[in-house]
């Protein structure tokens, strides 16, 4: 077993007395309680503090003391004095049992990857469970193309999963539309913009783009809610490895600051066409667009409620 403990927080609980010298201080430790084992659950020994890294809430912490200890397990009273002490052996790891075997899904969202990251992601997931998996982990590959796919059910078989990570390297990702379609949007944007600055039309080519990218963010969650659900019955510790260039929680947010800016409320920084001053002398007599309402109507198409629930 070995031991790591996170750093002291020293606070003083109360001002020292004037009849005596000194304060109350209390000490705050946690002992964070390791048991490393190999893939084939053998004990690894011979670590240091220097071998791990402590995270609180995602935080980095700082490992104050360190302490391997191979001796007899808790509450087994020593024998004799330290130098008459028999030899005893480290305590038993518990059995693995189903209940603390590892299932891992891994969903490769083919419709939110570009080609050349879903080809660098892939093989840092075969790198990844070849290093990892231990016996009796098991993983499960699937795919959310148009629809979820699973290219390979839960297995231990190092060459089952190899030969489904080969497969899913041939298949379309469709990152680079997604792309294109923000190009297409904010061209069009620009377009309409220049024959009616800030006009109700020159806003529809964004909400037509965010609509469509909504409802890929809200297919893209219920497929996730469906893999989440799958699981449910499968005793044993459960993970799922999502692997994307990232589903937007407010899909064309960054197409209404765009038109925030163009319309006034960033004119005097932000560099875009058209956002310069003097551009009110080119305003007609159609009704204007206010800036403070791009950013109103991006959060029309926020999906943070669906994230939450899944």
């Amino acid at each position: 077993m070995l031991t790591a403990v996170l750093a002291p927080a020293l606070a003083a609980q109360t001002p020292p007395a004037a009849s005596s010298f000194g304060g109350l201080v209390e000490v705050n430790v946690v002992n964070v309680d390791v048991y490393v084992t190999d893939r084939d659950g053998s004990r690894v020994t011979g670590l240091k503090k220097e071998d791990f890294a402590l995270f609180e809430d995602g935080k980095p912490v700082e490992i104050t003391n360190f302490t391997a200890v191979a001796g007899p397990p808790a509450g087994v009273p020593s024998q004799g004095t330290a130098a008459e002490a028999p030899e005893v052996a480290a305590a038993p790891l518990p059995a693995a049992t189903p209940d603390t075997w590892l299932n891992l899904a891994v969903l490769v969202d083919n419709r939110h990857l570009r080609p050349e990251n879903r080809t660098r992601a892939l093989e840092q997931i075969r790198q990844f469970l070849a290093r990892t998996l231990r016996r009796n982990d098991r993983v499960m590959l699937a795919t959310y193309d148009l629809d979820l796919t699973v290219r390979q059910t839960f297995t231990e078989d190092a060459a089952a999963l190899g030969a489904a990570l080969r497969q899913m390297e041939t298949l379309a990702s469709f990152g680079l539309q997604a792309d294109q379609s923000r190009r297409s949007a904010l061209r069009t944007m620009f377009a309409l913009h220049e024959l009616e600055p800030c006009s109700y039309d020159m806003v529809k080519p964004v909400e037509g783009y965010a609509e469509e990218t909504r409802a890929e963010a809200r297919l893209t969650i219920e497929a996730l809610k469906v893999l989440v659900n799958s699981l449910a019955g499968i005793p044993g510790r459960k993970a799922v490895l999502y692997v994307s260039d990232g589903v937007p929680v407010t899909p064309g947010e960054e197409l209404f600051q765009v038109v925030f800016e163009l319309c006034g409320g960033g004119a005097a920084t932000s560099g875009l066409p058209g956002a310069a001053p003097g551009r009110e002398s080119r305003l007609g007599d159609y009704p204007q667009y206010p800036a403070q309402q791009a950013l109103l109507d991006a959060q029309k198409y926020s999906v943070a409620k669906q994230f939450e629930d899944l």
